[in-house]
């Protein structure tokens, strides 16, 4: 019987690695640029676009239109974004003809402008003047897939809707860290359901609790994924690959439990069985079900409610709220016996009100003449004899459906942002602008005890030196805090501080103390051990006696020194913003750098101690800059104005020889000696947040945000620092990532969005599967290692590992007739192969990257495993003891000697930062992973 063995090839020796090419790594097979320069005017000669490379072109006129060309390797999403809005220029993408002019790409309208899915080839993008001249404009072609796994998650996320089990005994939370669903009586989150890149708008649980409904929130990813409720296992994807920039933002199970309702740009009703779809209606959030099921009801205009029978699609009524967008409708809700249409508006005068089904007619206001913010929430209770709503500002209010006299009202403070009833009406739970997650005892009016309480996360962190510990600065009303970023577990709580997170944070070099910029306008360094305040510090009063606001924090790299930006003092305008720094031994001010023409965004200390970097400007009426002072004398070494007028982030190089800063758009390198300009980085979304540099300096990172011109998603963009290439993107950010961090050994990166903090592998796991042998004569275990190497890439992809991550080598055909390079399986049984060679001393030697023999496959990136964080290799099938060598079969007529594959890891390890295990699953096993062990 064959014998498996596995051994970790611990990494004792190594250089810093060489990342691999982004177009390769993150698109598989894209074809790089061979010319990124000014476009031409036909496609004959097209420019080359790279993936991930933002190119910037001239200006286009009307009838003018600029030709680009760019091959896949595989069936593949992409995004072609220009950096101005879509009503000053547009793309369209043709296919690779004898004519391009003539094969136009079918665009469907559901991927979202710019956004297309297409099989392997070569294609054209055209991009043209909607009638107006455009000046100059970026390009990029970016990928929204694959999704880097998230090592950690600190922090659940700001809560984006919340839905009750139907026996009330468990709440489910969904939101930017995905859905956790939580036990009431205990407290406690029970499971969490996540995909990475794919944040939760609109959760449901089935009536028989066993399956959990999330909608995607995220502009990459908004399908609709069902879950095993205890198991947490995705089984289905519904309407994946839809509208790339719009949320599902509710689901809902019809009382049976068969289908699921579910609603963002577009209004679908699916069979949960099968995933297909049922039926499409006209309309949008917000919608409901009736409770026999019969009936759907949807907004399905800015004034408009309609109510459809959820069988046939028969449109039974239309429902006119008026033409004031304050009556845009908030919340639905349909009486028990199908009578009554309840909606909540914004409308100042009568938010609550009910309509006749049959007529459309209006038959009642509730609470007319009430001022509030927004109706969150209706409801029909007691058998429809009331009508409960929740207002804005926190007001919960309770009406006699029949006389409209209104029989409770409970102001529970705060807006509510969403809110669930229990079935049997005891019991309300929400949620407020604090992220508070209350309930409500609703046949007492009080408040309940609530066990649940999931913590935010503010994105604004520091990373500690001599502890794996991410100091959170804190959101609402959690105060600033330590998490473990390996556990995901929340470790201290800086009680007592504030009760509405700081400003900013830092940590001190030597992990002796923490600083926080408070909302009470104080500075305070603390004890990182023990949370003990060591000093309380102050900036300069301003006119109306108050100190300003602390706005960024550093430390100097001896711990001595603490440096903080604040913001302008008003005496007309802005002005006198500084710096100050304080000697923390004893707490005083030791100098001020000022004065800046507006309040001080960011500062660093040059790692000697010898500078300061401060910026300023926010694109207003100041002009933004980029200042250098000398430590010493706090006298100004160099001023660089700023073109956009805004200076957001800035830092200096690990060994201070350069520094970077966002200026809204894009972020520059510049020498910190000479303010000489070395590089310019561009990412496809547009507005610049967060920046740094990696441990070594080899690489920087930037923060960016969503847009109106680029709705999608925020994401983290890593470049060379050198070549301003970009290496890798993390998206799945709904919002604005506010302190991307590298891990100080530089092989993680953080990333706050959304109330949580992620963590990612910066260099991708990845693996190579080989299926050996063959179907050669006397193999009795062909089929089963066939099916073995399937079944490991299955799993793979199950754990999270992109297809581009997965190199599959295998010995058994049979060969597609049109793909001759490669033999041909289907493992995950999505229709493609994926296959990438065939199983050949060649080919390995190539994916390890120890040359490329005469015959490797084109289908192998040659950097394929330099380019891992870690390596899993499995080999799968017969080996072989000849005179003390053992060898591993690899085909029918070739096998690998145990020595040879020792030499490709040694060198691979010698020249890369890769840690590698190997799986054996073959006779003497135990000795061919023993001659490969590390020395």
């Amino acid at each position: 019987m064959p014998g498996i063995s596995s051994r970790l090839r611990q990494r004792t020796r190594f250089r810093s690695a060489m990342l691999c090419p982004f177009c390769v790594a993150l698109i598989g097979y894209l074809a790089q640029a061979q010319d990124a320069y000014e476009p031409d005017d036909d496609w004959q000669h097209a420019t080359v676009l790279e993936a991930g490379a933002y190119q910037e072109h001239h200006s286009i006129h009307n009838g003018d239109e600029d030709w680009f060309v760019f091959d896949l390797g595989r069936r593949t999403k992409i995004i072609l974004a220009v950096s101005v809005s879509w009503e000053s220029a547009f793309i369209e993408v043709r296919s690779d003809s004898e004519d391009p002019l003539t094969s136009p790409v079918p665009h469907e309208e559901t991927l979202g402008e710019g956004a297309y899915e297409l099989d392997a080839g070569r294609y054209y993008a055209v991009v043209r003047s909607r009638g107006e001249v455009v000046p100059s404009y970026g390009l990029c072609l970016s990928v929204p897939e694959p999704y880097y796994r998230v090592l950690q998650k600190c922090g659940k996320g700001m809560i984006g809707d919340i839905a009750l089990s139907w026996d009330g005994e468990r709440l489910l939370t969904g939101g930017q860290a995905g859905a956790y669903l939580w036990s009431i009586a205990g407290g406690s989150a029970i499971r969490s359901f996540f995909r990475v890149g794919h944040s939760v708008a609109g959760v449901a649980m089935s009536p028989d609790g066993k399956l959990i409904a999330t909608g995607g929130a995220s502009g990459r990813d908004p399908g609709i994924f069902l879950w095993e409720t205890e198991t947490g296992r995705a089984i289905r994807s519904i309407g994946e690959g839809g509208t790339l920039y719009a949320a599902v933002s509710e689901v809902h199970f019809s009382p049976d439990g068969q289908r699921l309702l579910a609603a963002g740009a577009q209004l679908r009703i699916w069979d949960v069985l099968s995933g297909s779809e049922i039926r499409p209606f006209d309309g949008y959030p917000p919608t409901c079900f009736s409770d026999d099921g019969t009936l759907i009801a949807a907004r399905a205009g800015d004034e408009l409610v309609r109510v459809w029978n959820a069988t046939t699609g028969e449109l039974l009524t239309e429902v006119s709220l008026g033409d004031d967008l304050t009556r845009m409708p908030r919340s639905l809700a349909i009486s028990p016996d199908n009578t009554w249409l309840l909606t909540g508006s914004d409308a100042l005068d009568d938010p609550v009100r009910m309509w006749d089904i049959a007529t459309g007619n209006l038959i009642r206001n509730f609470g007319e003449g009430t001022v509030i913010e927004q109706c969150t929430f209706v409801a029909f209770l007691s058998n429809g004899a009331k009508v409960l709503a929740c207002l804005g500002g926190g007001i919960v209010k309770e009406w006699n459906a029949s006389t409209g006299a209104e029989t409770w009202s409970r102001d529970i403070g705060n807006t509510l942002y969403t809110v669930a009833l229990s079935k049997d009406e005891s019991r309300l739970w929400t949620v407020n602008s604090s992220e508070e997650i209350a309930s409500w005892d609703l046949v007492t009016r009080t408040r309940a005890p609530a066990s649940i309480r999931q913590v935010p996360t503010s994105g604004i962190i520091a990373l500690s030196p001599g502890s794996p510990y991410v100091l959170d600065a804190g959101v609402g009303d959690a105060p600033p805090a330590l998490w473990d970023p390996h556990s995901g577990e929340l470790v201290r709580r800086f009680d007592g501080l504030t009760s509405e997170g700081a400003r900013a944070v830092a940590f001190a070099p030597d992990a002796s103390s923490v600083a926080l910029a408070l909302q009470d306008r104080t500075v305070r360094v603390v004890d990182a051990e023990s949370g003990a305040v060591l000093h309380v510090l102050e900036g300069p009063s301003n006119q109306y006696g108050s100190s300003p606001l602390a706005t960024d924090l550093a430390y100097s790299a001896d711990s001595q020194f603490l440096l903080g930006g604040v913001e302008g003092q008003w005496n007309g305008s802005y002005s006198a913003a500084v710096a100050l720094m304080w000697d923390l031994s004893s707490g005083d001010e030791v100098r001020s750098f000022g004065d800046h023409t507006n309040s001080v965004n960011s500062v660093d200390i040059s790692p000697d101690g010898t500078l300061v970097l401060t910026t300023s400007g926010d694109g207003g009426l100041q002009d933004g800059t980029v200042r250098i002072w000398a430590v010493s004398t706090g006298a100004l070494v160099h001023t660089l104005p700023v073109d956009t007028g805004i200076a957001r982030s800035a830092c200096f190089s690990p060994d201070g020889e350069f520094f970077l800063f966002a200026d809204g758009f894009s972020m520059q390198l510049r020498r910190t000696g000479t303010l000489e300009e070395l590089q310019v980085y561009r990412a496809p979304a547009v507005s610049a947040g967060g920046i740094g540099f990696s441990p070594d300096g080899a690489l920087v990172l930037m923060g960016t945000s969503s847009t109106m011109d680029d709705p999608r998603d925020a994401s983290i963009t890593v470049f060379d620092r050198v070549t301003g290439a970009i290496v890798r993107e993390f998206y799945g950010l709904s919002s604005g990532v506010m302190a991307p961090r590298f891990s100080l050994d530089g092989t993680r990166l953080f990333g706050g969005s959304g109330g949580t903090t992620f963590v990612w592998e910066l260099h991708p796991p990845r693996a190579i599967v080989i299926s050996g042998g063959g179907d050669f004569a006397g193999n009795g275990i062909a089929e089963q290692t066939d099916d073995l190497g399937a079944y490991a890439y299955k799993t793979l992809i199950r754990r999270h590992y992109a297809p581009e991550d997965i190199l599959y080598l295998s010995a058994f055909g049979p060969a597609d007739p049109t793909d001759t390079d490669r033999p041909f399986r289907d493992a995950n049984g999505d229709g493609l192969n994926d296959i990438d060679a065939w199983a050949t001393l060649a080919n390995l030697k190539k994916a390890l990257g120890a040359g490329a023999d005469a015959g490797a496959s084109t289908f192998i990136p040659a950097d394929f495993a330099s380019g891992a964080g870690r390596l899993l290799i499995l080999m799968v099938d017969h080996g072989y003891k000849a005179g003390g060598t053992t060898a591993f079969r690899l085909n029918p007529t070739q096998v690998l000697p145990a020595t040879t594959m020792d030499t490709w890891l040694d060198a691979l390890q010698t020249n890369y930062a890769v840690d590698i295990t190997l799986v054996v699953d073959c006779c003497y096993s135990g000795g061919f992973v023993e001659a490969c062990r590390e020395e």
